[in-house]
């Protein structure tokens, strides 16, 4: 009787089918509502086919929130929406409701801001049903909500759960009814996230050398690698998997360190980059470019290899200057995250964050750490953020994660203030918080770029580019994570049998202390210091 009346409920609640009336939106994290504010400057709409370019100019002229179209998506197809300023949250659900009724399209999706991205809901879930919720349970729930089982996230038990009628609403409703029953682990929306890249958009040309390794000055702000590199340069035997937009696999100095990697998005073998797509290159270069071979640059653990595993894209097709948002999912991001490991990953680079939390990339991020390495588990590091705001962002907020923040040649916590005339960059800091657990240098890093005329060399008008398949000026906490994933890679490669724990504890209590002393919400526990960290 009580299994009939759960459903009957649900059923009941989805008669009226006016989910976007329903406010505040949410969806649950962690047993716990996170609250969704609905943007009042985006919508997203996936046209039938064909009907895009025909639509959208009668559209706009029917209805005047309609500004212009931001950006086309390609997975999942369907195009961002500029809509025209002055907008409430009011004006938006009618425009959503609306659009919903026109036959030439087959969705609308709200869009919201969260921290320093946006999120779009899908027609799909993501659910970890409890071991003792019976099967035949779950078949009856889906069918009685009108959704079908999709599949799985690759390399993992979550399933993807798709709404029958494609509607996205209706989707994180039953997202958030599933969560509330007890018969999940969690159950949350397969959230498209539109991420700022957490490298940054500078304006100030400076052509630097590469501080963050060596730096003589009469301050700390280096990372002491050449003295850490007369203990140990790393070990093939180390892989350092960058989940990322990719790698460039022909570039000079990453190619002989290369091993196979994934496409999340494509779910292929590879971790191709597009042409444009130069993040994951850079951050690669910095973690473990070949060295010591008369070529380009040097990375933090020579010998390592390197696993390129693509999570985002970047949908602009190069042609924006440096400034085009990065698209992801969390499928994508739980399906990298577990290929990696799986497929020995011992260090995991994550130079992004800024959306949602995920219970599906939490959970990818637990199997890493606990299972990883034949049990030992992986490491993983992530970037805090470059709000210059109190609030590290996801994942680096993740307890199991290695959360890094910005430096700057001063040696202090990367602000948006000038250090003795040696940052101009007075548009960003990193991001810090409790949870932040070191620092490493974040600003005019010399590193590797995508080979040919694409790459930083068209980002920025050029800002970043130093010539020769090579970036300048490299920056954010994006560019501070790598050394942290190059340093764990060290510390492995000397002593194969240490826990992930273990590399953790190394890092963090080797670090150099920056004021004030002690632990501290703005540095953590301070800038890695390789040979400090080796000599353990």
């Amino acid at each position: 009787m009580k299994r009939f009346m759960f459903l009957f409920l649900l059923v009941l609640l989805f008669a009226n089918n006016s989910v976007l009336a329903q406010e505040p939106f949410f969806f649950y994290y962690g047993g716990e509502r996170q609250e969704l504010k609905v943007s009042t400057s985006h919508v997203a709409i996936h046209f039938q086919e064909g009907m895009a370019d025909r639509e959208i100019p009668f559209i706009k002229r029917e209805r005047g929130e309609i500004n212009s179209v931001r950006q086309p998506l390609t997975a999942p197809d369907f195009l961002l929406i500029n809509l025209n300023p002055g907008l409430l949250q009011g004006n938006v659900l009618s425009l959503l409701q609306d659009l919903k009724r026109r036959p030439e399209i087959k969705f609308v999706s709200p869009v919201f801001t969260y921290g320093n991205g946006l999120i779009i809901l899908t027609d799909e879930i993501l659910v970890e049903f409890k071991e003792s919720t019976q099967s035949d349970l779950i078949e009856k729930l889906n069918q009685e909500n009108r959704m079908t089982h999709k599949g799985l996230i690759p390399f993992s038990d979550t399933e993807i759960i798709t709404a029958d009628d494609g509607d996205p609403d209706r989707a994180l409703a039953v997202a958030n009814l599933y969560s509330e029953s007890g018969l999940v682990e969690f159950a949350e929306p397969n959230f498209v996230k539109v991420l700022k890249p957490l490298r940054t958009v500078p304006n100030d040309p400076y052509f630097p050398s590469q501080w963050n390794l060596d730096y003589n000055v009469s301050w700390r702000a280096d990372i002491n690698a050449p003295e850490g590199w007369d203990i140990n340069r790393g070990s093939t035997s180390v892989i350092i998997a960058i989940l990322d937009m990719g790698v460039d696999l022909n570039q000079w100095d990453l190619k002989d360190n290369l091993v196979g990697g994934y496409d999340a998005t494509s779910g292929q073998l590879g971790g191709w980059a597009n042409w444009w797509d130069w993040h994951g290159t850079a951050v690669a270069g910095i973690a473990a470019a070949r060295t010591n071979n008369s070529t380009g640059v040097s990375g933090v653990c020579w010998y390592c290899k390197i696993m390129p595993v693509r999570v985002m894209y970047d949908p602009c097709y190069g042609d924006n200057d440096g400034y085009c948002d990065v698209v992801t999912g969390s499928s994508w991001l739980a399906a990298g995250t577990d290929w990696a490991w799986q497929h020995g990953a011992s260090v995991l680079n994550m130079s992004y964050g800024g959306s949602t939390a995920s219970a599906a990339e939490d959970a990818a991020i637990n199997r890493a750490r606990t299972q990883g390495r034949g049990g030992k588990g992986s490491v993983l590091v992530a970037g805090s953020g470059n709000g210059n705001v109190l609030g590290v962002l996801h994942p680096a907020r993740n307890s199991q994660v290695i959360a890094v923040g910005a430096t700057n040649p001063c040696g202090g916590r990367k602000t948006k203030t000038a250090c003795s005339g040696l940052d101009g960059e007075y548009w960003w800091g990193s991001n810090y918080g409790p949870e932040l657990d070191v620092v490493a240098p974040g600003v005019y890093i010399y590193t590797t770029d995508n080979l040919g005329s694409g790459g930083c060399s068209s980002a920025a008008g050029g800002y970043y580019w130093a010539g020769n398949d090579y970036c300048k000026n490299f920056d954010g906490t994006s560019a501070a994570t790598p050394h942290v994933a190059g340093l764990a890679g060290l510390i492995i490669s000397k002593n194969l049998t240490r826990t992930a724990t273990q590399v953790e504890d190394i890092i963090k209590s080797t670090a150099f202390d920056i004021s004030p002393a002690g632990f501290d919400i703005e540095t953590g526990y301070g800038l890695i210091d390789v040979l400090k960290a080796l000599q353990q």
